[in-house]
């Protein structure tokens, strides 16, 4: 089994590039990854589209993190 990586992105109105960050984690060949999310404050549509992402994500682990 492989090592768990963590990948760490923080968030501030950051809408425009989240499905893209997210395709790209996709399209990595090393599967054993979890995408941590950290927002602070974001007061664009941010949340909305983690939110959609969290539940598509059947084979990784997301998690939501906000600070607000």
């Amino acid at each position: 089994m492989h090592s768990l990586v963590s990948v760490v992105t923080p968030v501030y109105n950051s809408a425009a590039f989240l499905r893209r960050t997210f395709i790209s984690l996709l399209d990595q060949t090393y599967t054993n990854w979890e995408w941590i999310l950290v927002d602070d404050c974001s007061s664009d549509n941010s949340i909305d589209i983690i939110n959609q992402i969290i539940q598509r994500s059947e084979e990784h682990t997301s998690e939501l993190q906000s600070h607000s």
